[in-house]
């Protein structure tokens, strides 16, 4: 598998974990589709949303030398960040085709014992 190919991933499911996983995925520059079905509710993906973005430009080192958190210092840095994740819910049109162009998935989902 080339570099190329696993410029965009895709992370299934966006709870504390997978969006911990996508968070470091964008730090390393790559492009994310993120899926969960509670996406499916507008309200529900816009909080989900607003948290995900407030945690990964909030991220703050536990110290000068960790390397740990994203420090966006431009507009256009930030902008660039928002364009690599793709927000789709499980039953979106567009899933198969956006999974197709993946170079890998992590699943993340919640499972209930």
């Amino acid at each position: 598998m080339d570099e190329k190919t696993l410029n965009q991933i895709a992370v299934i499911g966006m709870g504390a974990m997978g969006s911990g996983i996508a968070g470091e995925l964008i730090k390393a520059g790559k492009k994310i589709v993120a899926v969960d079905d509670k996406f499916q509710n507008t309200e529900t993906l816009e909080e989900t949303q607003e948290k995900f973005w407030r945690q990964l430009f909030n991220a703050k080192p536990k110290n000068a030398n960790s390397g740990k958190g994203l420090f966006y210092r431009s507009k256009k840095e930030v902008e660039e960040a928002f364009a690599k994740v793709t927000w789709l819910a499980k039953n979106d049109e567009s899933l198969k085709t956006q999974l197709l162009n993946c170079g890998a998935a992590i699943e993340a989902i919640f499972e209930n014992e």
